[in-house]
């Protein structure tokens, strides 16, 4: 099952002010900003001029809030980037179309009955990986060389479903692992 994902979003109404650029450096002593602080301040330095004097710089808070709190409310908490993949889905086989051949016959294309097939799903025959046709998610067909069935033996066959890789951003996807389903056994007589 796939873990549920939230989205919320949060509504500020800002009131900017005005302080010099003595209180701001007084200010970022109490509060100094530091890499991966959460703590943000978003902020316009303005220079005043009287009579084309330059006057004191002032600093104009456009606002400051904890990024804590914005987290929290969004379900992700104050804890770094969670960058483990989930479990993918799981395929499953159910039936092989044909489930036999003998050795020396010519290529043939095998049907794959089953569910939970994503549509980029590949076929492994003998463990290796087919080219593989998604028909839908209970169905799939691969097609199968001449030399995968040239000697006699009993082949696995199994389906897998790959991963989604990983999205970037502080709260990314972490993806989806790759998974496999069970063996299914193909005869060559």
């Amino acid at each position: 099952m796939a873990a549920e994902r939230y989205s919320c979003f949060l509504r500020f109404t800002l009131k900017p002010y005005w302080i010099s650029a003595q209180q701001r450096a007084e200010a970022e002593k109490t509060f100094p900003l530091q890499e991966n602080d959460t703590f943000v301040t978003l902020a316009s330095l303005l220079c005043a001029r009287l009579n084309g004097h330059n006057l004191e710089r002032v600093m104009k808070i456009i606002y400051a809030l904890w990024l804590t709190i914005l987290c929290f409310g969004c379900g992700y908490g104050s804890s770094s980037k969670n960058t483990t993949p989930q479990p993918g889905v799981v395929p499953a086989i159910t039936e092989l179309s044909p489930d036999s051949a003998n050795a020396g016959d010519p290529a043939f294309t095998l049907t794959v009955n089953g569910s939970n097939f994503n549509s980029n799903a590949v076929v492994k025959f003998n463990g290796t990986n087919q080219t593989t046709t998604f028909v839908t998610g209970k169905q799939l067909t691969a097609a199968i060389p001449a030399s995968a069935i040239a000697t006699a033996g009993t082949m696995p066959v199994s389906v897998t479903n790959p991963g989604r890789p990983a999205s970037g951003g502080p709260y990314g996807d972490p993806g989806t692992k790759s998974e496999t389903s069970n063996v299914m056994n193909f005869t060559v007589n």
